[in-house]
């Protein structure tokens, strides 16, 4: 709760994003000095590096790759073939190779065997996106896989398509 309110909150006027979440709150109990209104939520900005802390060396013990960067005709865009749950058989970052499952689609309305579809990997790579909602239309993008070699079914707008 917010009792103290004789303490001086300074902003910066440079609209950060833990004054903009903050400010709000502050401005309705100065409107309302007679009411206790709490500061609905706290936030901090967290720096994780700055101008001049920037090197190679550093960076090579901050933030080592996932894969070597490849053009994007090299990274497939993987479709749902039906609508239904994605059950997902790999992790972000894992590397998978052509051919190896990486997710079932769950179908709710299917009987028996036809209740789940594998979608397998059609290039050698790694998982760089996964979609988080679960529930998916037919042909909706569930995952990329970034690989080295270009596919010959990835044309024109590369960055869906």
């Amino acid at each position: 709760m917010c009792k103290n309110r004789t303490r001086k909150f300074t902003f910066s006027g440079g609209s950060t994003f833990a004054e903009a979440s903050v400010e709000p709150w502050l401005k309705l109990a100065a409107a309302y000095p007679d009411k206790l209104i709490p500061v609905g939520c706290m936030a901090a900005t967290v720096e994780l590096r700055g101008f001049v802390d920037i090197g190679d060396e550093m960076a090579a013990t901050d933030a080592p790759p996932l894969c070597d960067v490849t053009g994007f005709d090299a990274c497939d865009v993987v479709r749902t073939p039906a609508f239904g749950v994605i059950v997902y058989r790999v992790e972000l970052g894992e590397r998978v190779t052509s051919g190896q499952p990486i997710a079932d689609i769950v179908a709710p309305a299917a009987i028996g065997g036809d209740a789940r579809i594998t979608v397998h990997a059609r290039t050698d790579g790694v998982v760089v996106t996964r979609r988080l909602k679960k529930l998916v239309a037919a042909n909706q993008v569930i995952a990329k896989v970034a690989g080295t070699e270009p596919l010959s079914h990835r044309k024109g707008y590369l960055l869906e398509d």
